[in-house]
């Protein structure tokens, strides 16, 4: 602020009016000094009032709140991780689990008459297709509700030999693909020819699966099975089906 006499401003624009005594000195205003600047305390000034008593104590106050929050932080983290539900362990896939299977239940017809040797032929294919078993068959040689003609261990001509069905588990295997067998006696309306002849039928089709499973396929398949699994010798061949240990062989590959 500095005294500005009246004189010194337009005197169109102020208009003061008085003779007496005072007149004189209410010619004389407070104007503002466009020069003058605001500032802060100094450093000084600030280092004097940081040492005083009362921000020293507010300085350890919020110290104090920072390690105690970060700390009440840290144990409710720890609260969580311990009390959270435990995830459940990934269970053990089996081979038939980890893809697709492919049927072929007309071995005789498939890939042009080829027969086991015509699957042969499409296993890249196949492999390409991330395809992880072959179920085949039935391949053993029966007339149709005929029990007298069964035999589950003798291959169908029209299909191949059993050095075509090595050389098939061979190749397979190498490239991950696992083959089961249809063993299904009586591919018909009635799987199991009739419940008089189950006992024989199911000691039969126990060897058989012994036979096969001892040359290296992975598995068999039946149908049927309501009627089957209600014969007290069922038991028997269901105990050969649970102790084929191919699938170790597979994880092995």
């Amino acid at each position: 602020m500095k005294d500005v006499e009246l004189n010194e401003l337009d005197q169109g624009e102020l208009r003061m009016t008085g003779d007496g005594p005072g007149a004189e000195n209410n010619r004389r205003v407070k104007v503002l000094d466009e020069d003058v600047t605001f500032t802060g305390l100094s450093k000084e000034e600030l280092m004097k009032v940081a040492d005083t008593p009362g921000w020293v104590r507010t300085r350890w106050v919020f110290l104090v709140l920072s390690w105690l929050v970060w700390v009440g932080m840290l144990a409710g983290a720890i609260v969580i991780i311990v009390q959270a539900p435990r995830c459940k362990p990934v269970p053990e896939m089996n081979w038939w689990n980890q893809g697709p299977l492919y049927q072929i239940s007309d071995l005789g017809a498939f890939n042009h008459d080829k027969g086991i040797k015509g699957v042969v032929e499409v296993l890249d294919r196949l492999n390409q297709l991330k395809v992880k078993g072959l179920v085949l068959g039935p391949l053993h040689t029966v007339q149709q509700d005929r029990v007298d003609t069964l035999n589950l261990v003798s291959m169908d001509p029209g299909v191949g030999t059993d050095q075509d069905l090595l050389a098939l588990l061979d190749k397979a295997h190498k490239k991950g693909i696992s083959v089961v067998l249809n063993l299904t006696p009586n591919p018909g309306v009635d799987p199991w020819f009739s419940p008089d002849l189950l006992p024989e039928v199911l000691d039969n089709v126990g060897s058989a699966a012994k036979h096969w499973l001892g040359m290296g396929v992975d598995g068999v398949q039946v149908s049927g099975l309501a009627a089957a699994s209600s014969s007290p010798d069922w038991s028997k061949v269901q105990g050969i089906f649970q102790g084929n240990s191919t699938e170790q062989d597979v994880k092995k590959r």
